[in-house]
């Protein structure tokens, strides 16, 4: 599988990767998809330091973009958002980790990229709260550099020395932890609201 992915054409393999965070930036689909895992897969396709830096390029610009995104529609859109049924599978707990980022600092919200989904939450939530977009743009460019490329350069080091299906298992380990976790909140939503349900009735 690993041969497979390194012979994917280079201009495919970054417009994906493009395409996967400017989704995960505005329409939160990193709760269904683990981003890292696929930075990661990404970083195993390039075949040297210029295919390296062509990887995280587009992660950037994907990541960057995305967060634009997703800040305009928090900013017009937050509140349906946050309390639509998107938002609430999200979990009251990541909304309010989210927003403890964000009241932090800003090298808080640049860290919090290395934090599972908050990539997918933060831009969001920062529209709605009316971060302003200078200031919240300035730290997800540094933070998300710093997570594509980190990403990057693992998946590519892992498979120049020969880790790469070890990696490939890590990647569906994620992805899998990931499904797992939103399957269980959503069931347990779902027992929540019934026996409400019942007593309305």
């Amino acid at each position: 599988m690993l041969d497979v992915l390194r012979d994917q054409n280079l201009l495919i393999v970054c417009a994906a990767l493009f395409g996967f965070l400017v989704l995960d930036g505005m329409l939160l689909i990193g709760l269904v998809i683990p981003a890292d895992a696929l930075i990661l897969l990404a970083g195993t396709t390039a075949g040297g330091p210029a295919e390296v830096a062509a990887v995280i390029a587009s992660g950037v610009a994907g990541c960057v973009t995305g967060a634009s995104a997703g800040h305009f529609l928090g900013h017009r859109y937050g509140s349906r958002l946050l309390h639509g049924r998107w938002g609430s599978r999200i979990g009251d707990d990541r909304w309010r980790q989210a927003r403890d980022v964000l009241n932090r600092s800003g090298p808080a919200l640049a860290l919090s990229y290395f934090l599972p989904v908050m990539d997918s939450v933060i831009p969001v939530l920062a529209g709605t709260l009316g971060m302003p977009y200078r200031r919240f743009i300035v730290w997800v460019v540094l933070g998300g550099t710093a997570w594509v490329s980190a990403d990057t350069i693992a998946g590519y080091a892992a498979a120049e020395i020969g880790n790469g299906y070890l990696l490939l298992i890590v990647a569906v380990v994620l992805i899998g932890a990931s499904a797992t976790v939103r399957l269980r909140r959503s069931r347990r939503t779902e027992d929540v609201e019934t026996p409400e349900t019942a007593d309305a009735a």
